[in-house]
């Protein structure tokens, strides 16, 4: 097939607010989705696959190869981790949407 890369997003996450985010695990909706994916993916076999050391991103790499050594990579993790406090969906909707509004013009 030679050479090809993939990038895949973790599963949607079990979210605790009075847990780290980095410490999230998947949600069921999220294992059923990897699950899903996972069955198409299942046919190509990398070389390498690498991961966030996040525990959401460690399991869904671990359901979509559970026979391949998953290698966990620290670069990938999210960037400002820990230092944004957790927005319910309206006050993030809030925050960010007059951004983009004013980015596209």
């Amino acid at each position: 097939m030679g050479n090809w890369i993939a990038l895949i997003r973790h599963g949607a996450p079990a979210i605790d607010p009075g847990v780290s985010p980095e410490q999230w695990g998947l949600s069921i909706e999220g294992r059923s989705e990897v699950a899903a994916l996972g069955a198409h993916l299942q046919q190509l076999n990398p070389s390498v696959v690498l991961c966030s050391p996040e525990l959401k991103a460690r399991q869904t790499a671990q359901l979509i190869y559970p026979r391949q050594a998953i290698q966990i990579d620290e670069r990938l993790r999210e960037q400002g981790l820990g230092q944004t406090p957790l927005l319910s969906t309206g006050a993030f909707r809030a925050a960010v949407l007059p951004h983009r509004i004013m980015s596209k013009s």
